[in-house]
């Protein structure tokens, strides 16, 4: 089929073989061979672009969307893929829109800031306005121990869950024990 095709080369496991050859190519069937169409070779120079272009459409045609460009002199090949896929690692990406690159788009959006330019993060310990207090004496003043049944609820719950006290002031109490209050 490939010699039917026009092309005369063909690399098997890295091996170049001539497709006119008299010699029969044989091929073991229990065995996964590397099988390359070699479309064309060319000495790079300023008059080769069309015919580079040519041999690149033909290359990603022939095999579904990867073309290998091996540069002989250098020993260097260059894989190249007109498919949304990384050819080394095998991820994969969706088809590239103009929505993706504005950033009133969620599509287009930084993940880190959803397209605002800057981060909203919460910074722990600003929330504790009174660190040498405990939690039952206001440490945190939104979680009014008093007047939020809620967050009073919850405080309780957690230092019979973990097992600490609530009347320890804020500072005084493991990471461990401030971290379960703050997370």
């Amino acid at each position: 089929m490939i010699k039917k095709s026009g092309f005369i080369r063909v690399k098997i496991d890295g091996e170049i073989r001539e497709l006119n050859s008299p010699e029969e190519i044989r091929l073991d069937k229990n065995y996964k061979h590397n099988i390359e169409i070699i479309v064309d070779r060319l000495k790079i120079g300023s008059d080769i672009r069309k015919r580079l272009t040519e041999d690149i459409e033909i290359a990603l045609k022939e095999s579904e969307g990867i073309a290998n460009i091996e540069i002989v002199d250098y020993g260097e090949v260059h894989s190249f893929s007109e498919n949304f896929s990384c050819i080394d690692c095998g991820i994969s990406f969706e088809e590239l829109t103009p929505r993706m690159f504005s950033f009133n788009s969620p599509y287009g959006a930084c993940k880190e800031c959803s397209g605002l330019g800057f981060k909203k993060e919460i910074d722990p310990y600003l929330i504790i306005e009174f660190p040498s207090k405990s939690i039952n004496e206001g440490a945190i003043p939104f979680i009014n121990m008093g007047y939020s049944n809620y967050y009073s609820q919850l405080m309780k719950s957690l230092s019979e869950h973990y097992d600490f006290s609530l009347d320890i002031p804020f500072e005084d109490m493991d990471q461990g024990v401030k971290d379960i209050i703050l997370y």
